[in-house]
């Protein structure tokens, strides 16, 4: 028997016109989509420069736009969740600013710098600067895990984790040994692990590992593309945060692995990360218990900790340096970051030296930079020479020209992959934590950094620098002019992305 022939021989001219019709349908739905999109952008509260990265990849890359921006374009973590945060936030900051202002009040008089930033965080976070802490600048990563495992076996009544990264590398495996070994004797273990960051990790054995033996594991902000809990879903807990026995704390860039960084995308000698993270004794450690107790209230099923009272003591002070948490993210708290860095490149009166491994600014923070190096400020930036993300290195570079115009120092690293995040004003002013210098840092992730108020910690930061420094080369100006067009084309590309990355 016969088979019919097809439509497109019989009858084409038809057939096309069929397929005309179909194809203006889907036209036209398509360009519906992208004015609703635009509309909403636009009624959006967010920085302008990020709506205009989205309207601009909308408008040109048909359909890849849309679906890019339907999973990373909105920054709603759920009505539901954000309030909860923000309850658990308010009410858990209440407790730890308690009694935290003591023997302040001589300080907030004869610290004049300091001062403006110190009211400038704590209006943006509600919490205020704290007297009485030991610090401990770590810049090893192998240090680092030797101390926590220490400190670990030394817990007496809770261990709180929280980090991006949980690595599967040997060492970090010994700290998973140390918090089965505290469980076994009746040690209150969380861990949060990031579920896009740590995703290896949970897939491991590690987590029923640990669950077996009385550790309570949780992945933070998990992504489901069927029934999504999250508007976006590039959208993430950046934190790295210890707490143990609410008086000891660890906040700083390093994730729990150690130095390697698994990638070929960079060549061999830079495949190790270079980290710094600050340890804490003394009570600023409740404000750091605070921001790890809203996630994770936030983040489980738990709905209480029956003896929170425990957990946000005040403890005793230890020390003389005073230290300000700053957490920032999609809350109320969005831009606490942002603006405390911005306000503390305005009070910088002679030096300021930066490091970042991402450096993807927005024009308040660029133009703080530039301001402070044309009043006179000397500022050096510190960038790594390879960095693992090919655009997020070419929208840096295409900041340089401006930056080196008006005085700034670019330095590129050459030991590793820099991935520090810390700066220090006048010798005085330190800064570290998890925030990078971009616009992912400042607007869409979860992020806590740490002011410090403490001349000689401020000291061993900007020693930290001068390090970083002999083992860097400098970008001059006559250098960077000598650049091709092609590589300042690629480079200004990469930047209409910069709102984006």
């Amino acid at each position: 028997m016969l088979q019919p022939m097809p439509a497109w021989i019989i009858d084409p001219v038809a057939w096309l016109r069929g397929w005309n019709a179909l194809g203006v349908a889907l036209l036209l739905i398509e360009w519906l989509i992208r004015v609703l999109l635009i509309v909403r952008i636009v009624r959006r509260r967010c920085p302008g420069p990020e709506s205009l990265g989205w309207i601009v990849l909308i408008g040109l890359v048909p359909f890849f736009g849309l679906f890019f921006y339907a999973f990373m374009g909105e920054r709603q973590l759920g009505m539901r969740r954000v309030r909860r945060h923000e309850q658990i936030a308010r009410s858990v900051d209440k407790a730890a600013v308690a009694n935290a202002l003591a023997g302040m009040q001589d300080w907030w008089q004869t610290h004049g710098q300091a001062q403006q930033l110190a009211r400038a965080a704590q209006t943006l976070t509600d919490i205020p600067p704290v007297a009485g802490n030991t610090l401990e600048l770590i810049d090893s990563a192998s240090d680092l895990l030797d101390r926590l495992i220490a400190d670990i076996d030394r817990a007496e009544h809770h261990v709180n984790m929280l980090y991006y990264i949980w690595g599967n590398s040997a060492h970090a495996g010994v700290v998973c040994d140390a918090l089965a070994r505290a469980a076994g004797r009746g040690v209150a273990c969380r861990v949060m692990a990031d579920a896009v960051g740590s995703r290896v990790w949970l897939k491991g054995p590690w987590p029923a590992r640990l669950r077996a033996a009385g550790v309570h594991v949780q992945a933070g902000l998990p992504v489901n593309l069927f029934r999504r809990r999250l508007h976006r879903i590039d959208l993430r807990n950046h934190r790295k945060i210890t707490v143990i026995d609410g008086h000891i704390a660890y906040c700083g860039s390093q994730n729990l692995t150690d130095e390697r960084v698994r990638t070929r995308r960079i060549p061999p000698r830079y495949r190790f990360w270079i980290d710094a993270t600050c340890r804490i004794q003394g009570p600023a450690a409740t404000a750091l218990q605070a921001a790890f107790l809203a996630d994770w209230l936030t983040s489980t099923d738990e709905a209480s900790i029956p003896d929170i009272k425990q957990y946000l003591a005040v403890a005793k002070p230890s020390g003389d340096s005073i230290v300000h948490v700053v957490p920032s993210g999609p809350t109320s708290r969005v831009d606490a970051i942002h603006q405390s860095l911005v306000t503390m490149l305005s009070v910088a009166q002679r030096e300021i030296m930066m490091t970042t491994p991402y450096f993807v600014p927005d024009a308040a923070i660029k133009a703080a930079i530039v301001s402070a190096s044309l009043r006179g400020v000397q500022v050096t930036l510190i960038l790594p020479e390879q960095l693992d993300n090919a655009i997020v290195a070419a929208a840096a570079r295409a900041h340089y020209a401006e930056l080196l115009e008006a005085g700034v120092r670019i330095f590129h690293h050459q030991g590793g992959l820099l991935h520090a995040k810390a700066a220090v004003v006048d010798g005085e002013l330190a800064m570290i934590g998890s925030a990078n210098l971009d616009m992912r840092s400042f607007w869409i992730n979860f992020e806590c950094t740490l002011l410090v108020y403490d001349a000689p910690f401020a000291q061993r930061v900007r020693d930290l620098h001068k390090k970083y420094l002999g083992e860097s080369t400098e970008v001059s100006k006559p250098q960077w002019d000598k650049r091709t067009w092609a590589q300042n084309l690629r480079d200004n590309s990469a930047q209409l992305l910069a709102p984006l990355l």
